[in-house]
């Protein structure tokens, strides 16, 4: 099967990686082979979606060499947000295409860039790439990596008729404290509960059965994943979510002004700094954050003080600046919705959507010159 097929291979942190893995899969002929290797909550994702003819679990803690004996069938291989087990010894001969969705945040060549046929970076609105990255030789840049079903034009924003939406179903990842997660979603609970609206919620699974029974009246969980997205963003008056790109753009591309909560991981934090001078009125809270400049090599270690702040007062201190903010939405939502909306569709507009068409291009072409080798 390996020949003749794809591997992709999907960070197990965040529902981003393996997002990215079946919005690249929608892509692809149904007729040829895609296998999805993956680990955790990201892994049930990706076998709930039947966008794989196959998906294997890996130990991330593995040894490389180990992984790779798993992956020596594949003349194609598509990693995802991950550069684990990227190695120029083990990937000799193979076609290695790394996909990322941070690569704005970079500010040097990747290590392993003699390893990989094709760097994919996704952009992050009209947040520039450094000139190191794209001096690599293999470089490509691609616009909003998103699943066939979702439309190549951005749709215009009307009222709808749906229950608004919230989302935020990262809250698994592993850089997680523990408890960290109840904390943060007890805040939104009661932020919602006090509007006495209804909301639809999107939360990891992991909590359904915490909080199946103890939700206000209206407010109802919901199961969303890259495949449904669109029917269930598609008419929403507006988007409330943590700030991940993945959500953001697919919120954006189908017409639903986006407003952010506030972050429980150091990426988030940079990106709401950025949605905060780029898109007023989209981030309804004060940001406040590490004293020292973060790099993408020292995101994980500033993850543990954005939650450790958060946990210390300051989530429930921004959760009632959202209240508020929402307060007034439902007041008068155009006033206040319109502007936001118009600034988002012009910044999504640039953006464009066919990302996950471009790599899935390349991967085959790629496949089929991997077939003609003797």
């Amino acid at each position: 099967m390996g020949d003749d097929g794809i591997a992709f291979v999907g960070g197990p942190y965040g529902y981003g990686p393996s997002s990215k893995a079946i919005a690249i899969s929608s892509h692809l002929p149904r007729s040829l082979p895609r296998i999805f290797f993956g680990d955790g909550p990201p892994f049930d994702m990706a076998q709930r979606s039947a966008e794989f003819s196959e998906c294997v679990r890996i130990d991330f803690n593995s040894p490389t060499r180990l992984v790779w004996e798993a992956l020596s069938s594949f003349r194609v291989i598509i990693f995802v947000n991950t550069t684990r087990f990227i190695s120029p010894d083990l990937s000799d001969g193979r076609s290695v295409i790394l996909v990322e969705t941070l690569g704005w945040l970079r500010t040097a060549q990747l290590s392993c860039s003699d390893a990989i046929k094709a760097y994919f970076a996704q952009v992050f609105f009209e947040h520039p790439f450094s000139s190191e990255l794209k001096s690599m030789r293999n470089f490509k840049k691609v616009g909003a990596i998103v699943p066939a079903a979702i439309s190549e034009s951005q749709r215009p924003h009307n009222q709808g008729e749906k229950v608004p939406l919230v989302h935020c179903g990262g809250l698994f990842s592993p850089s997680m404290f523990p408890g960290a997660d109840i904390v943060f979603v007890d805040h939104l609970i009661d932020t919602l509960a006090e509007l006495h609206k209804p909301f639809r919620l999107v939360l990891p699974r992991h909590l359904h059965h915490i909080y199946a029974r103890r939700l206000p009246f209206g407010i109802s969980i919901i199961d969303c994943s890259p495949l449904s997205v669109r029917q269930h963003i598609e008419g929403s008056p507006f988007s409330l979510t943590t700030s991940g790109i993945e959500f953001t753009y697919e919120s954006l591309l189908l017409g639903s002004p986006t407003l952010f909560l506030p972050p429980f991981n150091s990426s988030q934090f940079l990106q709401l700094q950025y949605h905060q001078s780029a898109h007023r009125g989209s981030v309804p809270f004060d940001l406040d954050g590490p004293e020292a400049e973060l790099t993408f090599d020292s995101l994980h270690r500033a993850t543990a003080a954005v939650q450790d702040a958060g946990i210390n007062r300051l989530w429930r201190k921004q959760f009632a600046q959202v209240g508020l903010f929402l307060n007034k939405i439902v007041e008068d939502p155009e006033t206040l919705l319109q502007p936001i909306w118009l600034d988002q569709a012009r910044a999504i507009s640039q953006v464009g959507s066919n990302g996950a068409d471009l790599i899935a291009a390349y991967a085959l072409r790629e496949l089929q010159l991997e077939r003609a080798l003797p």
